[in-house]
């Protein structure tokens, strides 16, 4: 008997061992729930509590009243809109759809500062007749400023053939100056540039003819063209009676280009000069 009741004993005594792990861990993990809970009721508390202050906030500031509807205008719906001032100021829309019984407007938008409504009108217009513009019909007359537009080399090939072929500095130089307005970023408009002073020397207008050869070497420092802008400098400065200065620029071009066909015309013109003692 004694021995059947020994391990009853036993196993009773484990089970209450397993049992009282088990409930060991149930209260942990209740503990841990409790914990989560209250934090998260603190938090929600301190949210309650700043939307409180922020409706406190809202309150206190003043209400925005909506405009009273124009006389004359037709039939208004809106609905009542809530003052909120926090929120921006919008416009108040009306849109009039055209139908034979008249227009019907609705208001469309939140809060408005009380300016006048934009009115929207769908349908054919009903401008009276003064209130149109005229049409100015030399503008179906005029060339495509796309379809037409001017071609930058045959420009420079016009102005060119003026001034050396027709012999026409005048016009040239008008032609040089509109293409440097209209083709600033040309691959001709250090040419442009250097054709138009040859033309003002052409028509002895050598201050100008200077100052575009400046202008040449200022603008477009690599160009082909200023061992020659530089003679032709040179010579605009002999011809205003300046030989010093003159000479001063001949010698910079046999200097600075002494293999050019400018740097030997350059020579021959101060040998010339040289040997009439003007320099």
């Amino acid at each position: 008997m004694r021995r059947a009741i020994l391990p009853c004993l036993l196993a009773s005594t484990t089970a209450c061992a397993h049992g009282d792990r088990g409930t060991d861990q149930e209260l942990s993990r209740l503990r841990r729930e409790v914990r989560t809970l209250e934090r998260d009721l603190a938090a929600a508390k301190d949210r309650i509590q700043d939307l409180d202050r922020r409706v406190t906030l809202l309150n206190a500031q003043p209400v925005a009243r909506a405009p009273e509807p124009r006389a004359g205008v037709g039939r208004s719906v809106s609905a009542p809109q809530p003052s909120i001032a926090a929120q921006p100021n919008l416009p108040v829309v009306r849109i009039a759809p055209k139908y034979p019984t008249g227009e019907v407007e609705a208001d469309v938008g939140a809060l408005d500062d009380g300016r006048p409504p934009i009115l929207i009108k769908l349908g054919p217009s009903d401008a009276v007749e003064t209130e149109k513009l005229a049409v100015d019909a030399n503008v179906l007359r005029r060339p495509d400023p796309v379809l037409h537009a001017e071609d930058p080399k045959e420009a420079y090939r016009r102005a060119l053939t003026a001034l050396r072929e027709h012999n026409q500095p005048e016009r040239a130089k008008s032609m040089f100056e509109a293409f440097s307005r209209r083709h600033p970023d040309s691959s001709l408009a250090d040419n442009a540039v250097y054709w138009l002073g040859e033309a003002h020397f052409a028509l002895g207008e050598y201050r100008d003819a200077i100052a575009c050869f400046e202008r040449l070497e200022r603008r477009f420092p690599r160009s082909s063209k200023i061992p020659y802008a530089r003679l032709r400098w040179g010579e605009s400065l002999m011809r205003s009676a300046q030989p010093e200065r003159a000479a001063v620029q001949l010698r910079l071009v046999v200097e600075r280009y002494p293999d050019s066909p400018a740097a030997k015309e350059a020579s021959r013109l101060l040998a010339n000069d040289g040997e009439k003692g003007s320099m």
